[in-house]
């Protein structure tokens, strides 16, 4: 971090400098704001700090060539008792702040992060407004099948209603995505947006998180914790993996949803709600109420508006419009000019059964993106399981002593792994001439793993047959993120 300092006071300078420095901040000074209107127009800040006492005005010429050079640097004004007025202007004008002289250094420092702090804020919400322009308008999304012209349709229709929404699909079909489009499609869109994945904590973390607790509710809980609920207040929370919730939490749910009421944990106070619930799923409620894991009360109240999300393999319309779309994404992120895939990797993209589906097809292509050295993706950058001639996915087992036998349709230059159905266990990996990353592969297993169990590291874990602590040293070791890891912590 630099911040630009200007003060007339050479010793007032130093001191700050030199506390600033300790505090590993780098420090630019200047004697007066002419010198700091050139500073500007040289160099970038992430803070400017600027003494506006008897400066004739120039606080004015300075506002404005932050604004056309340095406009995400947050301006802090300083100024004597006699020329506060001035730093009144240059609030006005937009500074973030004033603090008087004679202040602490100290306090200086900590009104300095807190101005970072909320310029961060401040550009990530305009990121987000700008990603609910560009994402969540259904116009703006990728399909051209029949099948999800159905779930627009009925998202434009229950999106300026109030009405409980269930999304169903596999795992992957973009259910997150049609939850975004209906909240800021509302008459919510400008209020909270919150998402919950239930199957991220166990059920004490779970009620916790969702409804929030008073302090001393429970071991550890030292101070009060709003909950996501109370976040959410006039605006909509989705809760994701709904059929995780454990039946006690679902009690609580149903309260929600009938009365609009909760208590936080070890509270009797009832507190007020108003919000829309949208929930997700990948499982068969029906079948959860029927064996008792799942209340029908709570089912019916959820089920309002269904909304089913095909799988990738019933809108094969749609494979190739988005396989471009992420070969664009990802030339732009990885600096690449890949100009299109060849006629035997669209013909593979088409006949591959998805059953990742979009995410899965989204991963594929990053990867192909980032490997492929060519101008045109190939059926060698694609790296998917191959395809028999009905366009299902080929499975080869083990050849009797132990040894991998060869599949007629395994590419003969390339690694090749095959999955027997029994346990998902790896029967093989062929290595090819030149050699592969035994690294690269462990993390691409490691993402596999991760994407089957939904992100939950302890199932990923026992997917791979490791402890979930190696896991989350390898998660840690790659580098792996996840949203829900930080939104729900």
């Amino acid at each position: 971090m630099t911040v630009l300092l200007v003060d007339p006071d050479s010793s007032l300078l130093k001191d700050i400098a030199s506390y600033l420095n300790s505090m590993d901040v780098g420090v630019v000074t200047a004697k007066n704001l002419n010198e700091a209107i050139e500073l500007i127009q040289k160099q970038l800040f992430d803070a400017i700090v600027t003494d506006v006492s008897g400066q004739n005005g120039t606080i004015v010429k300075l506002m404005e060539c932050r604004q056309t050079f340095n406009r995400n640097a947050p301006l802090i004004v300083t100024a004597d008792f006699s020329h506060v007025q001035e730093a009144v202007k240059a609030i006005k004008l937009g500074a973030h702040n004033f603090i008087q002289k004679p202040y602490d250094v100290e306090d200086l420092y900590q009104r300095v992060l807190k101005a970072l702090e909320f310029r961060q804020l401040e550009m990530e919400a305009q990121s987000l407004r700008g990603e609910r322009d560009l994402i969540y308008k259904p116009e703006n999304f990728v399909s051209e099948s029949p099948e999800m012209e159905k779930v627009f349709s009925m998202v434009d229709k229950v999106a300026k209603t109030d009405s409980t929404v269930l999304l169903t699909g596999e795992t992957g079909t973009g259910k997150e995505l049609i939850s975004g489009a209906i909240h800021y499609n509302s008459n919510r869109a400008d209020k909270a947006f919150v998402k919950v994945n239930c199957a991220a904590l166990p059920v004490q973390l779970l009620e916790s998180e969702l409804f929030g607790h008073e302090k001393g509710a429970f071991t550890g809980a030292d101070k009060v914790r709003i909950g996501r609920f109370e976040q959410a207040n006039e605006g909509s929370i989705l809760l994701d993996e709904i059929a995780e919730m454990e039946i006690s939490t679902q009690v609580k749910l149903l309260r929600v949803l009938q009365e609009r009421v909760f208590e936080r944990l070890g509270s009797n106070r009832e507190i007020k709600l108003d919000v829309r619930v949208i929930t997700a799923t990948n499982r068969d409620l029906l079948t959860e109420v029927q064996e008792n894991r799942f209340r029908q009360d709570l089912y019916y109240r959820l089920n309002v508006v269904n909304i089913n999300i095909p799988p990738l393999r019933e809108r094969k319309n749609d494979i190739i419009p988005l396989a471009r779309y992420f070969l664009t994404k990802f030339n732009g992120e990885f600096g690449k000019t890949i100009e299109k895939f060849d006629g035997a990797a669209l013909n593979q993209l088409l006949k591959y059964t998805w059953p990742g589906n979009v995410r899965e097809l989204r991963n594929t292509i990053e990867r192909a993106v980032l490997m492929s050295e060519r101008s045109v993706i190939g059926l060698q950058d694609l790296n998917l399981t191959p395809v028999d001639e009905n366009g299902a996915n080929a499975q080869t087992g083990a050849q009797s002593g132990g040894q991998a036998g060869a599949s007629a349709e395994a590419p003969q230059n390339e690694a090749y792994e095959d999955a027997n159905t029994s346990g998902g266990k790896v029967e093989f990996v062929r290595v090819p001439p030149e050699g592969l990353s035994l690294k690269e592969l462990e993390e691409d297993l490691i993402r596999q793993a991760l994407q089957a169990a939904h992100y939950v590291q302890k199932d990923a874990a026992r997917l791979l047959g490791i402890t979930p602590r190696a896991l989350n040293y390898k998660i840690a070791k790659y580098g792996i993120k996840n949203p829900h890891w930080h939104k729900n912590t």
